[in-house]
């Protein structure tokens, strides 16, 4: 997210807010000026640009940092902004395309191994040769579903991701294929290969955020890939994921619960909590999600205990909209507030405090709350209150979120005759909290 721009000594710079997750990818890619001065020479509207800077001597920086003040810098020089605007011939057009390729395949391999929780790992990307490959590591019941039709489902997936365009149509400019390498731990292997003709069909023909019945059929076709490499016994033998369907605008993972772990499918919200944590730190979920969202669609996760308990936790549409561009922490609390907003009002056994709602709207995490006068208006009350508040942050499971989003709390406490007390927990609160808490 761009935070900021700013201009001192001669440097424009461009300042970047970044998850945890993406700065350790940023931070590990060795060619990161390299990746930067590729992409902006790539874009025809930027050249412009250059050439401005370049005239008035001015040099660009590209700042990448975290809330906990961890960055990267990337400095381009004037002979760098002379470079981007500047015409090239040919031979070099295809070299830096070729070099931008390599660059993405050492990103993404600077990630690896990535975990795709469906029984695949990948292991490895590199590009060379003139081909872009994947290289992935499979469980044997994935493998044994490898097979003539795993390309066309191939074909789809990637069609689907908003990142291939750009990608693509590189790979196409530069006669380049595409392979994907499965491989099980005996050595066995097997590989799907995309021509260029291929990638070029496939660019014709995307499947578009607005073209519902494409999403829809890309969502069906998602379930199929998924549910061929099922069952995956997953917390060692405490879970099994058993199916996964999409069906009457639902798309389902069904799930087996060993009796030896009841304790798996027995809170619900607190479930759902784990999820929600699981799919804010999956950076995969967010266009899975808008699929979802422009359809129409729930996502269900179905619990069935050996002894037939069943537990099912549902994403609604309007659950799924706020994974759309957020961070990880923010969508853990914004999550968790629609939750506690959704069991509102909530009282205490003995009457004495009605929540009403809870939001998170602006970095603020409110709560407003129904108490009886005689308690709101007793002297000393909010120092108090404030006191006790502080004293539960430690326990707060959404402290560390809560922090990370360089948010606040605040307690709307009110009663019945228009008194009120407003009690307000900075983020230097909430940090205090989380130090004494570790």
């Amino acid at each position: 997210m761009l935070d900021s721009m700013s201009y001192a000594n001669g440097v424009v710079k461009y300042n970047y807010l970044v998850s945890a997750a993406s700065y350790a990818t940023i931070s590990r890619n060795v060619s990161l000026k390299e990746s930067v001065f590729l992409n902006l020479k790539s874009s025809e509207s930027f050249k412009s640009t250059a050439e401005l800077l370049y005239s008035t001597e001015t040099k660009l920086a590209y700042c990448y940092y975290t809330k906990d003040n961890k960055k990267v810098e990337v400095l381009l020089s004037l002979e760098d902004l002379k470079g981007i605007f500047a015409p090239s011939g040919e031979v070099n057009e295809l070299q830096d395309k070729i070099t931008v390729l390599q660059n993405l395949a050492k990103t993404e391999a600077s990630s690896c191994p990535v975990d795709m929780k469906n029984g695949m790992v990948i292991t490895n990307v590199v590009y060379e040769d003139k081909k872009y490959k994947y290289t992935y590591m499979v469980a044997e019941q994935v493998f044994a579903g490898l097979g003539p039709e795993t390309k066309e489902l191939l074909l789809i997936a990637f069609k689907g991701m908003p990142e291939f365009k750009r990608q693509g149509k590189l790979l196409v400019e530069t006669e380049s294929t595409l392979l994907c390498h499965f491989f099980v731990g005996d050595g066995r292997s097997f590989d799907v290969e995309f021509s260029t003709e291929d990638i070029r069909n496939m660019l014709a023909t995307p499947i578009t955020d607005t073209d519902e019945s494409q999403i829809l059929e890309k969502l069906k076709n998602d379930a199929k890939i998924a549910n061929s490499q099922c069952p995956i016994v997953l917390l060692e033998g405490k879970l099994t994921l058993a199916g996964v369907t999409f069906e009457n605008k639902a798309y389902k993972y069904s799930y087996l619960v060993s009796d030896n772990s009841p304790n798996l499918i027995v809170d619900s919200m607190e479930l759902k909590n784990t999820i929600i944590a699981e799919l804010a730190n999956n950076p995969s979920f967010s266009p899975f999600a808008r699929m979802l969202v422009k359809t129409n669609s729930d996502l269900v996760y179905h619990y069935q205990s050996q002894s037939g308990k069943v537990r099912d936790i549902v994403f609604a549409p309007r659950e799924l909209d706020v994974f759309q561009g957020k961070t990880p922490s923010r969508l853990t609390i914004e999550m968790t507030a629609k939750n506690l907003n959704a069991k509102c009002p909530m009282r205490k056994p003995d009457g004495s405090l009605v929540i009403e709602s809870v939001t998170y709207e602006l970095g603020v995490f409110k709560y407003v709350a129904l108490l009886p006068d005689e308690i709101i208006t007793k002297e000393g009350f909010a120092s108090s209150m404030k006191n006790e508040f502080k004293e539960s942050l430690r326990n707060l499971d959404l402290l560390e979120p809560l922090v990370d989003d360089n948010a606040k709390i605040v307690y709307h406490l009110h009663g019945s005759k228009g008194n009120e007390v407003v009690i307000e927990l900075s983020n230097e609160d909430l940090r205090a909290a989380l130090a004494g808490r570790q």
